[in-house]
């Protein structure tokens, strides 16, 4: 629950999925060597998880946490927003 701190703050949460960032590609490597696949099959299978069967991009992320912290979200508050692409990881 969000519990503002003035009248005009609010509390909301991103909640990514998987994004193609230097660190998930750290990741995507480090489990493709344990598995004995390349980093691009990790990163298929990720992008298999979504719908549009592709992994949310950086400005995407980047793009709700602008309209978050922007003017037009002032009648949102307490909510944990999934920016996944409609997957579920």
């Amino acid at each position: 629950m969000a519990c503002p701190l003035t009248p005009l703050d609010s509390s909301n949460a991103v909640l990514p999925g998987w994004v193609r960032t230097e660190m998930a590609e750290r990741s995507a490597r480090a489990e493709a060597q344990q598995r004995g696949i390349s980093p691009e099959q990790v990163w298929e299978e990720r992008a298999a998880l979504y719908p549009p069967g592709r992994v949310a991009t950086p400005r995407e992320v980047a793009e709700m946490i602008a309209f978050l912290a922007s003017e037009e979200s002032s009648g949102v508050s307490g909510q944990a927003i999934t920016v996944a692409l409609g997957g579920t990881d």
